[in-house]
């Protein structure tokens, strides 16, 4: 199982943002929570990511799921 960090989540941003968005995306701020109703969501208030940690998922679950979110960006 990973340990899901902001830190980690802000690497996995900086390469998606390159890859998929041309750098374009403004930077956003990270929440990891234990949230039982989804596996991220995007706050457009607070510029905010938040990626649930509830289900035990792989590495490329959470990248896809913040692939994801920052199509809401």
């Amino acid at each position: 199982m990973i340990k899901i960090t902001k830190e980690l989540l802000s690497i996995w941003f900086d390469k998606i943002n390159e890859e998929f968005f041309n750098n374009e995306l403004k930077k956003t701020n990270f929440v990891i929570s234990h949230n039982t109703g989804r596996f991220g969501q995007f706050r457009p208030r607070t510029w905010t990511i938040e990626i649930s940690t509830h289900w035990i998922r792989s590495e490329r679950d959470y990248i896809n799921t913040l692939i994801h979110e920052c199509c809401h960006c």
